[in-house]
């Protein structure tokens, strides 16, 4: 039988989890939309929509791409990058604080 911290450890370390993917998440989907706008705006929608095929290669050139053209650091996308990788460390947070399955007190 668990007891009632362990279940409360597990319940708060499924939520942190629950909160670092949305937040990732989130920022996965904008940080998408953001880099293909870049790209239909420097290229054309033709080449965004093709870029699809090429998503790995466009994710890391699109930020190099809006600085070229527009001579400006792409602080957007930098924060969603950073906020990220923070949403990463929430998740493994979460795990950590979850436990072993089979971990006993």
């Amino acid at each position: 039988m668990k007891s009632p911290i362990r279940k409360a450890r597990t319940r708060v370390g499924c939520a942190v989890q629950i909160i670092g993917f949305i937040l990732w998440l989130g920022c996965g989907c904008a940080t998408c939309v953001l880099i293909f706008g870049i790209i239909a705006d420097a290229a054309g929608t033709w080449v965004a929509v093709i870029g699809f095929i090429f998503f790995p290669f466009l994710f890391g050139l699109a930020p190099l791409i809006h600085w070229l053209i527009t001579g400006t650091f792409p602080l957007l996308y930098f924060i969603l990058w950073l906020v990220g990788w923070g949403a990463m460390l929430i998740v493994y947070l979460g795990s950590r604080i979850k436990g072993e399955e089979g971990e006993e007190w």
